[in-house]
């Protein structure tokens, strides 16, 4: 075991000892360090700081980009419909695969049957007999 020397009396203390046992005074080597939990502190703030700055760019550049509307999608779907309703009156023998067709686009669109139904009796009466009973 190794001896020490006490700041204030000048007494030998054990190493383990965190106070001298002649004056009672604390002995720097007894003491617990803390100078590795500065440290994490430190870097955990500085970690945590940089997670910010880059989510704030990353954030930033997702706010000025565009962002994608419902209308392309409808006007494309309309486009369909009226593309499907002029194929309906060409050629009649058509008009099964046309309707599965439109009923299709129309469930990625999140439109159900009847609402279909109801968009294709607006532009055209021969398609919304095509996708069901009414």
């Amino acid at each position: 075991m190794t001896v020490i020397t006490c700041p204030r009396c000048a007494a030998e203390v054990p190493d383990p000892a965190a106070r001298c046992p002649r004056c009672g005074a604390a002995t720097s080597e007894g003491r617990p360090r803390r100078r590795g939990r500065a440290a994490g502190l430190v870097f955990a703030f500085v970690l945590l700081a940089a997670t910010g700055v880059a989510a704030f760019f990353l954030i930033r550049d997702d706010l000025s980009a565009p962002a994608p509307t419902t209308l392309e999608p409808a006007a494309q779907f309309q486009a369909r419909v009226q593309s499907t309703c002029d194929q309906v009156t060409a050629d009649p023998d058509a008009a099964e695969t046309a309707a599965v067709r439109l009923l299709s686009d129309s469930a990625l669109l999140g439109y159900g049957p009847g609402e279909t139904a109801l968009r294709l009796a607006e532009l055209r009466p021969a398609v919304a007999m095509l996708v069901g009973s009414w």
